[in-house]
C-alpha cells in the first residue's frame, strides 16, 4: 500500500485505503460509499451537521447530495414499512 517508500504510511491510512478498496465507508467501515461521495451516507450526514455546528451555520441548502441521498433514504424505509404492514 506504500506508494512512496521513503515516507511511511500511517495505520489509518492503510485501513482507510482499504476500506476504499473494499467498497466501504472509510470513517466507519461498516456501510458501503455513497455513490459517487468518499463517505457513507451515515458519516457524510454526521459530519455534514458536526461541520454546520462548527461555522455556525443556520441556513440548509436542499439541494445538496447529503440531503437528497438523506431524503432518498427515508422513503425508501418508510416505503419498505408501509408493504410490511400490509
Amino acid at each position: 500500500m506504500n506508494t512512496s517508500p521513503t515516507k511511511p504510511v500511517s495505520r489509518q491510512a492503510v485501513w482507510q485505503r482499504a476500506m476504499r478498496a473494499r467498497g466501504l465507508c472509510p470513517q466507519c467501515g461498516k456501510e458501503p460509499l455513497a455513490p459517487g461521495l468518499s463517505r457513507g451516507l451515515k458519516c457524510l450526514v454526521k459530519n455534514r451537521e458536526r461541520q454546520r455546528v462548527m461555522i455556525g451555520a443556520v441556513r440548509r441548502y436542499g439541494t445538496t447530495p447529503s440531503y437528497v441521498m438523506e431524503k432518498g433514504a427515508k422513503e425508501a424505509r418508510a416505503a419498505r414499512r408501509k408493504g410490511e404492514a400490509r
